[in-house]
């Protein structure tokens, strides 16, 4: 297997066991629930963070009223004002990366113009980058002015510090990924381990992950605008947690993944 097969496997498999249990942020109970894997090797598995996808754009340079509400906004933008934006949009590229792949995947599921989408990201030339923070910087200095698809709290604790950050999350639909956190059955130390899940995942851990580590608190009872709950008020039906189940592990067929790979350089015309 090449090191690029295997950043893409390990990527999957970080992805496949971060977005498993969103899902108990709605359905009730602030989440100290475990999470079982049919995997005798880890225990005490828990959601600690949830990750929503974001839309980035330079506050600087893209006028309000460019700013994307939607996917189908962003698909009007770049074929409306197709010289403004050329050679300005930058997104993940999911040959590289395996997060930007099931994002770009689950797209293709949820909108219904997605291969349009990618189309017109083509005829601007797209940007791709393997990375968040890469895109980030390009959108920060003005090389890029719209990124596509990044990681919403590397965006959020960017913009907090960067006045030209600005961050749109979609209100058709809106991605969400999850981070977990388990102990491992072998754990040297697995009663600190656990100490330490439970620690995370209390009101205090929660309330410091909020608002010091700035990311996404999953407790119900944390209400504020850095909390999931909040997130999930603000944008009601429009989230979509990413939910694991054997439809996120065809990503892994290589067939599949090759077909679907073939089918983005088609509409992105580069090959």
């Amino acid at each position: 297997m090449s090191l690029r097969s295997k950043a893409i496997l390990f990527s999957f498999i970080n992805l496949i066991a971060g977005v498993a249990v969103y899902r108990y942020l709605i359905t009730g109970g602030w989440l100290t629930n475990r999470y079982q894997l049919n995997d005798p090797n880890i225990v005490n598995l828990a959601l600690a963070i949830f990750e929503p996808i974001a839309i980035v754009y330079n506050k600087r340079l893209v006028p309000t009223e460019d700013v994307p509400k939607s996917h189908d906004d962003l698909l009007k933008l770049l074929s409306t004002k197709g010289d403004k934006y050329q050679n300005k949009v930058t997104a993940y590229d999911p040959e590289k990366s395996g997060v930007g792949f099931m994002l770009m995947n689950q797209d293709a599921k949820l909108y219904p113009k997605f291969w349009d989408l990618v189309k017109a990201l083509g005829e601007r030339s797209l940007k791709v980058q393997s990375s968040t923070g890469t895109m980030l910087e390009r959108v920060s200095s003005g090389e890029n002015l719209i990124g596509y698809n990044v990681l919403g709290s590397y965006a959020l604790t960017r913009a907090k510090k960067d006045p030209s950050m600005g961050i749109a999350f979609t209100t058709d639909y809106n991605l969400v990924l999850s981070r977990l956190v388990f102990v491992s059955k072998n754990a040297k130390n697995p009663n600190a381990g656990r100490l330490w899940v439970d620690y995370l995942l209390s009101k205090r851990g929660q309330t410091i992950t909020a608002e010091q580590a700035e990311l996404y608190s999953v407790r119900t009872d944390i209400t504020g605008k850095d909390s999931g709950v909040g997130f999930a008020k603000e944008l009601g039906s429009a989230v979509k947690p990413i939910a694991v189940n054997d439809e996120l592990l065809v990503g892994l067929d290589q067939t599949k993944r090759l077909e679907f790979l073939k089918r983005w350089q088609t509409a992105l015309a580069r090959k």
